[in-house]
């Protein structure tokens, strides 16, 4: 080999060497994965706040080894819808990372103005972790930002619904529910009178104060038994009564008469009050509840807006050959 081979072949060697250095794979916790959050643990986390894209916000605190809802009277939460995902967070890995320009934020749905979720999570300690949950290539995975980082990752066994603002994905939105083969009795106070409904030995429901001709349509109370059958909430107000809930001078009063298998009664009362402005739900009031709440227009409209000609019908006379007239031109 000649010199000159020699000073070639020691270049190609330096060469494949920068080669090497410039590619090797980094040995760091970004490329071998490691804690999102480190040191997160599930049992530390006091207070979760929710926020949508459009700005709605629902806030979730621990209360009494239980969660509830502070800006609703303390209204129960679900605590095993909300500790699961609490410890899919803690478990989040920074294995694929997808991202680490602030210029693709937006496009990912994680920027700070532009996100499908911003999740906050307070700890007992007074410390918050803040990150934003972004756009969804599948159902099980959405791309997940820190905040204060620009770092986006992608992370599977989790859904933007998990982190939704809808507060009926974290209570139970049963406010009540009544036996109907145990109603004995219902009466009914709205501005259009008081109706008292009743049901004899054989289970046969009528109205009191038939006049003679009239017939008992049962057709409206079977609607309002249904509804008190399975009364749900749109939103839970609290335990303190307020004079916009209207309950002063409700537009409905129901009362319904139980009775349970060895006879005995109980008496339970529904106020039914003001509707809200922007979404027409009406404010009501279960006596064996705590709790004020809002339910949804068609749940109070039977309530509200029943006449006595709804319970009380004349049948159309039929006239004594059993044809009858044609109206004229």
């Amino acid at each position: 080999m000649t010199r000159w081979q020699q000073i070639l072949s020691g270049l190609l060697v330096l060469q494949l060497a920068a080669t090497a250095v410039v590619y090797w794979p980094k040995n760091n916790a970004e490329s071998v994965g490691g804690p999102l959050f480190p040191e997160l643990d599930p049992a530390d986390v006091v207070s979760i706040t929710l926020e949508n894209g459009e700005g709605s916000q629902l806030l979730l605190a621990r209360q009494d080894g239980g969660w509830v809802l502070p800006e609703a009277g303390g209204f129960p939460a679900q605590a095993d819808r909300i500790e699961p995902v609490l410890a899919k967070i803690a478990e989040l890995q920074t294995t694929r990372l997808v991202a680490q320009t602030a210029a693709s934020h937006g496009r990912l749905k994680v920027a700070d103005d532009d996100f499908e979720g911003r999740v906050r999570l307070e700890l007992a300690d007074g410390r918050t972790q803040t990150f934003f949950v972004g756009a969804s290539p599948n159902f099980r995975s959405v791309h997940l930002r820190r905040a204060g980082v620009d770092d986006t990752y992608l992370v599977d066994n989790l859904t933007r619904q998990e982190f939704s603002a809808d507060l009926a994905n974290w209570i139970d939105t049963l406010y009540f529910q009544v036996d109907r083969d145990s109603v004995a009795a219902l009466t009914l106070e709205n501005g259009n009178g008081r109706f008292e409904l009743q049901k004899d030995a054989e289970g046969n429901w009528t109205l009191a104060g038939l006049e003679e001709g009239e017939l008992f349509n049962e057709a409206p109370l079977n609607s309002i038994l249904a509804r008190l059958s399975n009364m749900r909430l749109a939103r839970p107000l609290g335990t303190e009564a307020k004079p916009e809930y209207g309950l002063d001078n409700p537009q409905a009063t129901v009362t319904v008469v139980t009775t349970t298998e060895d006879g005995a009664e109980e008496t339970f009362t529904l106020l039914v009050g003001a509707q809200d402005p922007e979404t027409n739900n009406y404010v009501v009031k279960w006596s064996a509840s705590d709790y004020y709440v809002q339910v949804a227009t068609f749940s109070g409209d039977e309530m509200v807006q029943s006449t006595r000609a709804d319970f009380a019908q004349r049948p159309t006379p039929v006239p004594a050959d059993g044809v009858t007239p044609t109206p004229g031109p």
